[in-house]
């Protein structure tokens, strides 16, 4: 008998592992897109929350533009004053005569100069023995951090932007 040759197995190579770097490339790729519309929602809503919905510009007491603001406040005027005529409304007597609805109230920068002008509205009895009067005043550029605010020729009182834009600076005469 004759030894029978048999042929070599064929040996097929190993069977490489599955290559991870297709998964990793999707991971990737994944959480690029997920910081990308996070970004993006980020920004919308961030502009959303800056722009005014309608009627809400008028409701803000300090929006005019957004370089400039509506500031405001009081001036308690105590001891010297008179109740008007309607028993309802007050103003400066004597010495503080020019303490009234109309009076100026001028409103300067960290340096000094004028930037906005406005006057003093009706006067109403405050505390025991003091007269309010409020003032209103337009334009007031944004950015100083300081103000002046002057009433008539009473001297300027310095007053923070943030009380100013908020309308509570508070003046006093007469204490």
């Amino acid at each position: 008998m004759t030894p029978i040759e048999t042929a070599p197995a064929a040996v097929s190579p190993p069977t490489p592992a599955p290559s991870k770097r297709p998964t990793a490339l999707l991971v990737a790729i994944g959480i690029i897109v997920a910081l990308v519309v996070s970004l993006a929602v980020t920004i919308f809503v961030l502009i959303q929350k800056d722009t005014p919905t309608t009627g809400e510009a008028a409701v803000t007491p300090s929006a005019t533009t957004a370089a400039t603001f509506i500031g405001g406040g009081y001036l308690e005027l105590a001891g010297t004053f008179v109740p008007a005529g309607d028993g309802e409304s007050c103003r400066g007597s004597g010495g503080y005569s020019d303490i009234a609805a109309g009076s100026s109230v001028t409103i300067t920068d960290s340096s000094g100069k004028v930037v906005a002008l406005g006057q003093l509205e009706d006067g109403r009895p405050g505390l025991p023995g003091t007269c309010a009067l409020h003032f209103r005043v337009e334009g007031i550029p944004r950015g100083s951090g300081f103000y002046g605010v002057e009433v008539s020729h009473r001297g300027k009182v310095q007053v923070r932007e943030s009380e100013l834009a908020v309308g509570r600076a508070q003046l006093a005469l007469g204490h």
